[in-house]
């Protein structure tokens, strides 16, 4: 698993599990990953990153990118 994302985990749902970390998996060796799997960004910043959500499973899998909106 790549060292930006942490190796624990947490389950919240019967596949989709919670992971934190920077950015997502891009190669095999990242791990293999269940569709609805959620990578939280430890670092995010307003307009920029705030998770990853699996959308297709695999290894690494396909990822799209959830974005922090700023709240008025």
């Amino acid at each position: 698993m790549a060292a930006a994302i942490e190796a624990s985990r947490f389950k919240w749902g019967p596949f989709a599990s919670m992971y934190f970390g920077t950015t997502y998996p891009t190669a095999s060796t990242d791990g293999t990953f269940a569709l609805g799997d959620v990578i939280i960004n430890t670092a995010p910043t307003t307009g920029g990153i705030f998770c990853y959500v699996c959308i297709t499973a695999g290894s690494p899998g396909t990822w799209n990118k959830v974005v922090c909106a700023a709240v008025p």
